[in-house]
């Protein structure tokens, strides 16, 4: 699910400078993951507008690598942004999941586990300028070509001397399904805990559409509605984008 940033004044360069190697450095320990696994690089464009006093909107270029095997999955992804008097590189997520912790087959349960990582290396009034921790977990249900989805994650929000954002939970449930051979569809309801007593809880519906040209390219449009008051601050209105994942190794 595509990652939104606040527009914030941050002091930084101190945090930048004790971030800055680890952000460098984890992407390229995506190469010791074992080699029985596969490499995706995934790009493509996410439009949003907010729901603020300004009407502000955002273009997002998303670059993320994933290196995806039997059980488990690790990525580290980042994006350019250019919004209405703001543009530069935005924070560096790293993020892991292991699949299947727990599966029944007779019922066609299974558990995920899955974290990440957010380390402040954006620039100047893009980003809260703090370091985030995520941990949460998924289970899904498949169905004949339906597969359903809850998750339940907490995030940890690092301290802002400009602004306090408190720890909060993320739900989301929907389903995926499959009309067509390589062809999915997929629905989700997102709902966000209000990180601070001027903010409100936020939700939004997601709606996505994935279909493999090939082997090695495969595009995913998708949009999501708000469906709540939002905080001025942090809160997409509407968002619409295209995300192209390329498959470098099998």
């Amino acid at each position: 699910m595509p990652e939104q940033c606040a527009d914030l004044t941050r002091e930084q360069s101190s945090v930048l400078r004790n971030s800055l190697w680890p952000a460098i450095a984890l992407p390229f320990l995506l190469i010791a993951i074992p080699a029985q696994a596969a490499v995706y690089v995934t790009t493509g464009a996410v439009y949003s507008e907010f729901d603020d006093t300004n009407n502000t909107t955002e273009l997002a270029v998303p670059v993320r690598v994933r290196k995806t095997g039997n059980n488990f999955s690790v990525a580290a992804g980042n994006y350019w942004l250019e919004g209405d008097g703001y543009s530069g590189i935005g924070d560096l997520v790293v993020a892991a999941s292991l699949y299947d912790v727990f599966y029944s087959p007779s019922a066609n349960i299974g558990l995920n586990l899955q974290g990440s990582i957010k380390f402040p290396t954006a620039t100047d009034d893009i980003g809260s300028g703090e370091m985030d921790e995520q941990i949460g977990f998924s289970v899904y249900h498949l169905r004949e070509n339906i597969t359903w989805y809850g998750s339940s994650d907490y995030r940890f929000n690092g301290e802002n001397s400009d602004y306090e954002y408190e720890d909060s939970l993320l739900l989301s449930v929907g389903f995926v399904a499959q009309p067509l051979t390589n062809t999915s569809i997929g629905v989700f309801y997102d709902y966000e805990q209000e990180q601070s007593d001027a903010a409100y809880s936020n939700s939004q519906l997601f709606l996505f559409a994935g279909t493999r040209l090939n082997n090695t390219v495969a595009l995913r449009p998708f949009a999501s509605f708000p469906l709540s008051n939002s905080s001025v601050s942090d809160a997409s209105a509407f968002s619409i984008g295209l995300l192209i994942d390329v498959r470098l190794s099998r």
